[in-house]
């Protein structure tokens, strides 16, 4: 059975439009299944990273760390 992932896209877990089967491209498998965006939620996205970049800029290389380590752990 292939895994769902739902994207997350500027701060929303994004579940509609079109399902996409990822594949192996070794051997065809199906890997696991997750959402296309549309465009909209993908202007919607560049947009917040747009905004989100001089907030990250302005934080120092300490903190960045700190931040990725914390996603890193929830991610596991």
């Amino acid at each position: 059975m292939k895994k769902l992932y739902i994207p997350y896209i500027a701060g929303e877990f994004i579940s509609s439009g079109k399902r996409l089967v990822i594949r192996s491209p070794y051997t065809g498998e199906p890997i696991f299944e997750t959402f296309s965006a549309d465009n909209i939620t993908l202007n919607k996205a560049i947009e917040k990273a747009v905004a989100a970049k001089s907030i990250m800029a302005a934080l120092p290389s300490w903190k960045k760390e700190e931040l990725l380590l914390q996603i890193a752990q929830k991610i596991k």
